[in-house]
């Protein structure tokens, strides 16, 4: 037997256009194929005095009548349709199970177990905006009719995701896009296409309309799992409330940066939330504007922020390898108006003064704020404040300064495009791809690494250039 393949992805995330492809393929094969739907565009609506069972039945016996014919009077019985089906290779695709129910009721799985999974020759596809529970003991959805009964599970496919701007801009009404808005819609090609080209609901209008709330008892808990699932990719149950937003399969979980934001505004405002809304704001302006070269430091101060949770929360998993393990050091995060690094360093001397053992993470605010793109600084009781600051690169391009100390502890070069291995050069730590996206990027923006984008030419060519002026001492 085939256990049911199941597709899960937040709204405008192309399940329903998988579903057809899928279709229009097994009809290739000529093997027997229905698709069903209950997403919202669907004229089949449930009615209040139907069983789950009876609207799943009329769903799929409305395929096969006249579309002319009343959908509300169609009735049939489950053996009636088990033999229509017959004893040919038969598959059933449903879009939007869970708007339906999730989970279904022990006798609609029953129904989907005993036509769909049981018997030979019957195959089961779904789609769903958040992972349907197949737990067993939750509703006994998908688990085989033998004594005892067995867990059938579910395969889970991961839709694409791309990068690449020259195959996006393709797209009817898309040749508009830069690296920041697929950045902010995660790459996911339907989701850009449905906001940029069909100007459809924004993420903000379809997060307001799910009304969602976190109870101020929950605040601290909800938080520290929705920072851990950033970060790491785990998914976890205390979070349902917020998958419709996200893509995921069997164990991971991405969220993308444009509804990120939104979960955030629903915490206590403190300075890394607040600064990590911000930054998903910066994005999004630069999603409207031409290529700014901005969207990198963007995904970079969004992951940093992350990271500075994380280690507060847990202990460890920060990359810059300046906070002693198991420390669980209070964190702060913001922008500061100095336009030299002399400046920048009084100022993260002040504002660690006065909150000792702080994580900080300072970026300037000044747009031409000379060499360094941040600063993450730490002090522990007794020992000498550390300062890093690091320079984002879109692409291979080098920093035009040598990197000489002036109060900051070392200097982290972080390219879009770097090689395999790092090295050391001219004082600065050149960071390699694997050191950036495995220990920088978090869960959630790993894909977005620039070299996966299509670079704008002219962008390139302007790091070249600068990486190929004279190097010389700054301070």
């Amino acid at each position: 037997r085939v256990p049911p393949l199941v597709i899960s992805r937040l709204a405008r995330g192309g399940k329903t256009t998988t579903l057809c492809l899928l279709f229009d393929a097994l009809k290739d094969m000529q093997v027997d194929v229905m698709m069903i739907s209950f997403n919202g565009s669907s004229p089949f609506k449930i009615l209040d005095t139907e069983t789950q069972t009876d609207a799943l039945i009329r769903n799929i016996v409305s395929q096969l009548v006249d579309p002319a014919v009343d959908q509300t009077k169609i009735k049939c019985t489950e053996k009636d349709l088990d033999d229509y089906i017959g004893d040919s290779p038969f598959v059933i695709l449903i879009d939007e199970l869970n708007a339906m129910a999730n989970p279904v009721d022990e006798d609609a799985g029953r129904f989907l177990r005993s036509l769909f999974l049981d018997k030979e020759n019957r195959y089961l596809v779904f789609t769903s905006h958040i992972p349907m529970d197949l737990d067993p003991k939750a509703s006994h959805f998908m688990i085989s009719g033998t004594k005892p009964p067995s867990p059938r599970g579910v395969r889970s496919i991961s839709l694409p995701t791309s990068h690449d701007l020259t195959s996006l801009r393709l797209m009817p009404g898309c040749t508009h896009i830069n690296p920041a808005t697929v950045a902010l819609y995660g790459g996911i090609p339907s989701l850009i296409y449905s906001v940029c080209a069909l100007n459809e609901m924004t993420p903000e209008v379809r997060f307001s309309k799910a009304g969602l709330e976190i109870p101020l008892d929950q605040q601290q808990n909800m938080l520290l799992q929705f920072v851990k699932s950033v970060v790491t990719g785990e998914r976890n149950d205390q979070l349902k409330m917020f998958e419709q937003f996200a893509t995921t399969n069997e164990t991971k979980i991405q969220w993308p940066i444009c509804y990120i934001q939104y979960i955030l505004n629903l915490f206590e405002q403190t300075h890394v939330i607040r600064f990590l809304i911000e930054e998903c704001q910066s994005l999004e302006t630069y999603a409207k504007q031409t290529e700014t070269g901005k969207d990198w430091e963007c995904v970079i101060n969004i992951s940093l922020g992350f990271r500075c949770l994380y280690q507060h929360f847990f202990g460890h998993g920060f990359p810059f390898k300046m906070v002693k393990l198991d420390t669980k050091p209070g964190v702060s995060a913001l922008s500061f108006p100095s336009e030299t690094v002399a400046e920048a360093k009084s100022f993260i001397d002040d504002q660690l003064s006065k909150s000792p053992s702080c994580l900080l993470l300072a970026v300037p605010s000044f747009a031409k704020f000379p060499e360094f793109d941040g600063f993450v600084a730490c002090a522990h009781p007794g020992q000498e404040t550390v300062v890093v600051g690091f320079q984002a690169k879109l692409g291979r391009g080098t920093p035009k300064y040598v990197f000489e100390e002036g109060g900051i502890t070392k200097g982290v070069l972080l390219r879009g495009a770097a090689p395999a291995k790092g090295s050391l050069s001219r004082g600065w730590e050149y960071w390699n791809k694997e050191h950036i996206q495995n220990d920088l990027l978090v869960h959630s923006l790993h894909d977005l690494y620039p070299e996966n984008w299509s670079q704008p030419p002219n962008a390139a060519a302007a790091e070249e250039r600068g990486s190929a002026k004279k190097l010389k001492s700054k301070y």
